[in-house]
């Protein structure tokens, strides 16, 4: 009962947060898996404007981590269901498992490969620059300047 009241209260707060948030849509932000050996896997999430989510096994959270432990800790057919702000989004956990993946080293084969003849010839030596400069010249006028002596009695 007080676990059920707290969960509410706690996405009550969230919703009354995302109702005055600029973007409502729910968006992925990170997401970790973590193998314990063979007891366990640790899925660790966090979405934007996310109220609660619903994970395997039907049961709703708000916490941002779950455990996945005992006989089946494969993530194959499991989905996290995201409720946000009147909208809701699931995601498949086993598109983000990497023992899932099918991923073999390659390289690639170029086979039928043909030689092929221009009927130009390719040269490879770039033809030789130079750069030719005018010679620049100018001439020089001769600036004459009249005055008049004076002594400093001419000044007073």
């Amino acid at each position: 009962m007080f676990l059920n009241l707290r969960f509410w209260s706690q996405a009550a707060v969230r919703f009354c947060r995302v109702f005055f948030a600029a973007q409502k849509e729910v968006h992925l932000t990170s997401l970790q898996i973590d193998k314990k050996g063979a007891s366990g896997v640790v899925v660790r999430f966090q979405f934007e404007n996310a109220i609660w989510t619903q994970i395997p096994g039907g049961a709703k959270t708000i916490k941002n981590e779950i455990t996945l432990s005992g006989n089946d800790t494969s993530l194959a057919g499991k989905t996290l269901i995201v409720q946000g702000f009147f909208q809701r989004k699931s995601y498949s956990l086993s598109a983000f498992d990497p023992a899932s993946w099918k991923l073999e080293p390659f390289a690639p084969r170029l086979t039928n490969l043909k030689s092929v003849r221009l009927g130009f010839p390719i040269r490879l030596n770039p033809p030789a620059i130079s750069v030719r400069q005018k010679e620049i010249s100018h001439q020089q006028h001769s600036i004459k300047i009249n005055y008049s002596t004076f002594s400093n009695i001419d000044l007073l």
